[in-house]
């Protein structure tokens, strides 16, 4: 799997693109020390696609809270009979 790193480490710097084991590539990757190269592309042509959904689902969750919040008697609420 190709990486571009994100990070600089003993046997890459900053930037650099480097194919490696998918394992140790997707756990360079969830440390934060690097990032899919094909992703890093994508990321380009699609960053605004992917904002627009980002901004929809968390418009949302924010509406789920709200109504949430408005059915909740609250922690002092007294039980009814």
């Amino acid at each position: 799997m190709e990486i571009k790193y994100l990070k600089a480490m003993h046997d890459a710097e900053v930037g650099e693109v480097k194919d490696v084991k998918t394992e140790c590539a997707l756990i360079l990757i969830k440390l934060g020390v690097a990032v899919c190269a094909d992703a890093d592309a994508d990321a380009d042509a699609g960053a605004d696609a992917d904002a627009g959904a980002d901004a929809g689902a968390d418009a949302d969750a924010d509406a789920d809270a709200d109504a949430d919040a408005r059915k909740s008697k609250g922690a002092g609420a007294k039980k009814s009979k």
